[in-house]
């Protein structure tokens, strides 16, 4: 502080103090901070106080942030869309803190507002945390949207993509349940395995297809504890039926866990050559 009065012991005219100030707030001097503001100035333009509460909520201080807003209704100054901006830093930087409080701020300004582009900045980060407190806060996510934007990522933390499942209603639940569902049997097989334990899905034709086609018993042998009615296990393709393929794939322990069901129809044949299993 000394060494600062030194340099700057009174105030010079057109000097521009808002740098320092700036330094100061990152770094945490408030004694030079209220210097500054007492004796050489006091900003009043909207960008150097939009970068004062910046620097601010980065520098982690509740003695500078305390400080700030005893002089300045930051609610009311900044922007929405400048609030917005600051809590994709902090979600970067994984300031959970002061996310919920960026959100709450938000949310008085704008209660209507969208963070799907938040919460998936969020996900992609693998940040638990904070996307359970989008979902908590409840506030406006495209759900489809964020869950078909987790799938494509195939670093996103599964957790993530069944607090969005299980925030839908039931009618989308069982819906998303469905499409994470037939994309993991594609891409991700122990997510498939993960779902089946945890939802029990529904399975459809094109669920089944695919699992017979991935070769993997264990998911097969899985995929037949859930509800699967004799119409989709004795569903025909092109290919002929689940049966016909296994039998052509040579998966000899599928083959049989598919005849264990009892509701397979060993008749059934190829639409394009008429083969059955058998033949």
């Amino acid at each position: 502080m000394s060494i600062f009065k030194l340099f700057f012991d009174k105030k010079i005219p057109s000097f521009d103090y808002s740098q320092q100030l700036l330094f100061a707030i990152k770094y945490d001097h408030i004694n030079i901070i209220k210097y500054i503001y007492d004796e050489l100035y006091q900003p009043q333009e909207y960008q150097n106080l939009f970068k004062i509460y910046q620097t601010m909520i980065q520098s982690k201080s509740k003695v500078i942030a305390d400080y700030f807003e005893e002089k300045y209704d930051f609610k009311k100054i900044i922007k929405k869309n400048e609030f917005i901006s600051i809590l994709i830093d902090l979600i970067s930087i994984n300031d959970i803190e002061n996310c919920k409080k960026i959100i709450d701020i938000i949310i008085e300004k704008d209660s209507f507002t969208d963070f799907t582009d938040q919460f998936l900045k969020a996900a992609l980060d693998n940040n638990n945390e904070i996307c359970q407190c989008f979902l908590d806060k409840k506030v406006t996510i495209d759900l489809h949207n964020a869950i078909r934007n987790c799938l494509k990522n195939i670093n996103t933390n599964e957790e993530i993509l069944y607090k969005l499942i299980d925030n839908c209603n039931s009618f989308e639940k069982e819906l998303f349940i469905q499409i994470v569902f037939n994309e993991a049997i594609i891409n991700n097989i122990n997510m498939a395995k993960n779902l089946i334990m945890k939802y029990k899905p529904s399975i459809n034709s094109q669920s089944l297809f695919h699992a017979v086609s991935s070769h993997d018993e264990k998911l097969v042998a899985d995929i037949f504890k859930c509800n699967i009615d004799s119409s989709t296990i004795n569903s025909v393709l092109q290919e002929g039926s689940v049966l016909i393929i296994a039998v052509f794939n040579n998966d000899f322990e599928i083959v049989k866990i598919l005849l264990e069901s009892n509701q397979i129809d060993v008749n059934l044949y190829e639409l394009k050559d008429g083969n059955t299993a058998l033949i």
